[in-house]
């Protein structure tokens, strides 16, 4: 549909992109977040929530990525839509 979605993941979202939970989630919730990386979306896992919850760059689910904060405001800065929760 044209748009750029990048999903930034914190929290305690942050547990949900950890391989060894991701692959206890249910097969579908699974596919669905295989689809969006196939489509394009970006997936980051928030450097800090990382460093809480101890989470390492080699248990985090292929195609995500650890970022900071400050990449996601310079990411979102000219985004003409932002949802979060």
């Amino acid at each position: 549909m044209g748009f750029d979605v990048l999903i930034f993941w914190t929290l305690d979202g942050a547990h949900a992109v950890k391989k060894k939970v991701f692959e206890k989630l249910d097969r579908q919730i699974q596919d669905g977040f295989r689809q969006c990386l196939e489509m394009g979306c970006k997936m980051w896992l928030c450097s800090s929530a990382a460093a809480t919850f101890n989470i390492k760059e080699d248990e985090v689910v292929d195609g995500v990525k650890i970022m900071g904060i400050a990449s996601f405001y310079e990411y979102a800065a000219d985004a003409k839509i932002v949802l979060t929760w």
